[in-house]
């Protein structure tokens, strides 16, 4: 089973990447590939240069480049790509009967555990929030993030705007009625193995 994860940021794909670890899903963050190469580059890690190299890859290459390469990276079933923001990586994930599952959180509960977390690069006030936000739906045409078109084609959308284990438990119910329906592992074509 190969499952993607998408949504806006502090709306819990984290969260829900750590509950599927918890349960044996391999994860690997798209941010975390953009990080490698922002630090091989010597350029400092902040979310609008994440956003710039995201950008600049997709136009370069091509706009599902990097859920390319973490297919390659990660080679295995039971697997989590967090951090989908492109529909051509959505494409891409579906090629191999890969599930998308879009976390949504009011923008109110999203700004709260942003503030809540204090990361140094995280807007601090309500308009920078909201402008932030604008950069990450994105829709329509182009390289840059798309949140919003890649919500649109989410097979799974779990609502989390209440506590961990509210979210645990929702996360739980999915995994049982997925495991119902496919009881056989999706194997990844031979390009993107490993062994």
């Amino acid at each position: 089973m190969i499952w993607g994860i998408t949504g806006y940021p502090c709306a819990g794909k984290g969260e829900v990447s750590n509950i599927l670890k918890e349960r044996g899903f391999t994860t690997l963050a798209l941010s975390d590939l953009l990080r490698e190469r922002l630090k091989i580059l010597g350029v400092e890690i902040t979310r609008q240069n994440l956003i710039d190299i995201a950008n600049f890859m997709r136009e370069r290459m091509d706009n599902n480049i990097l859920m390319k390469i973490a297919l390659q990276k990660i080679g295995a079933n039971n697997v989590i790509i967090e951090g989908i923001r492109h529909p051509e990586e959505v494409k891409e994930l579906k090629k191999y009967e890969g599930k998308l599952i879009f976390i949504q959180a009011a923008q109110e509960v999203r700004f709260a555990r942003m503030i809540a977390r204090n990361r140094e690069k995280d807007p601090s006030t309500w308009n920078d929030f909201l402008k932030e936000e604008g950069q990450q739906e994105g829709t329509g045409k182009g390289s840059g993030l798309r949140i919003k078109d890649c919500e649109e084609m989410a097979d799974i959308v779990i609502e989390n705007n209440g506590t961990f284990e509210e979210l645990r438990e929702r996360v739980e119910k999915i995994l049982l009625a997925e495991a119902g329906k496919h009881p056989e592992q999706t194997k990844l074509p031979e390009m993107y193995n490993r062994e």
